[in-house]
Order: C-alpha cells, then sequence, then structure tokens
C-alpha cells in the first residue's frame, strides 16, 4: 500500500473521493465500505465525499434521457463529457 500511495504523490494526486458503489454502475473514487482502505488513505490525503449524477451503465453504455439531459445542463457550466471507450 505504501509503495501505491507514494506513486500517487508522484503524480500530484492530493485528494480521495468516496462514495458507496450500487449495482452494475461505475464512479470515481474509493467504496465508502472498504472502512480499512479509506481510513489508511485518509490519513495520507485530503478526503472528499461527493454524490455524482454521472454514470456508466455497462450492459448498456448508452446515456438515459436523464443523463443526456444532465449532460446538457452541464454543458452549460463548462463541464465537459465524454463517453467511455
Amino acid at each position: 500500500m505504501e509503495r501505491g500511495v507514494e506513486f500517487l504523490l508522484r503524480q500530484g494526486k492530493t485528494h480521495i473521493l468516496t462514495g458507496e458503489y450500487t449495482g452494475r454502475y461505475i464512479t470515481p473514487g474509493i467504496d465508502s465500505r472498504y472502512t480499512e482502505l479509506t481510513a489508511f488513505l485518509r490519513e495520507r490525503f485530503d478526503a472528499e465525499s461527493t454524490v455524482d449524477d454521472m454514470e456508466a451503465d455497462l450492459r448498456l453504455p448508452l446515456p438515459n434521457a436523464h443523463q443526456a439531459s444532465a449532460g446538457r445542463r452541464a454543458a452549460e457550466y463548462g463541464v465537459r463529457v465524454e463517453r467511455y471507450d
């Protein structure tokens, strides 16, 4: 673990993102239910916990109507949404 942390620090990483993974979706960050891992990383990085409106359904990776609408609204604020390839 320490070697992994050293690698992240060399890459300029300063924060970790935590959240709960559910269903078949991919979201960025560390699953907060892994309490030992998140505790270990929080000792070394600033932690942020968030609810993201961006998910990828691996069975049907096309955006649904809600995701497309959220993408259009986010674009008004300068957010760029890209497909997973």
